[in-house]
């Protein structure tokens, strides 16, 4: 995957924490989440992301996606894009 700016989004072998690689958020819009919070997170996303085969012999599939995620980091940025939006005139 790629950015608008043309820089990788993947990780590359031996790419550190300091490379110009993924997704930073804007100065100031940072959201640490660590602890218990980063535990129930990394979970969540786990469970989110099995498929779980049905028992009924029907095909395999993902879980719905409409059950709430406590995800921090995507509630800011929805909450900075809605802002952003109100401010251009959106609804």
């Amino acid at each position: 995957y790629w950015r608008p700016s043309g820089k990788n989004i993947n990780r590359g072998k031996g790419s550190t924490d300091n490379d110009d690689w993924g997704v930073r958020p804007d100065k100031g819009q940072e959201v640490i989440v660590e602890g218990d919070a980063l535990r129930r997170l990394a979970l969540a996303r786990l469970h989110r992301d099995v498929f779980k085969p049905p028992t009924n012999g029907a095909s395999p599939t993902k879980p719905a996606e409409t059950q709430p995620l406590a995800d921090p980091q995507l509630d800011r940025a929805i909450r900075e894009v809605e802002g952003r939006l109100r401010g251009a005139g959106g609804s």
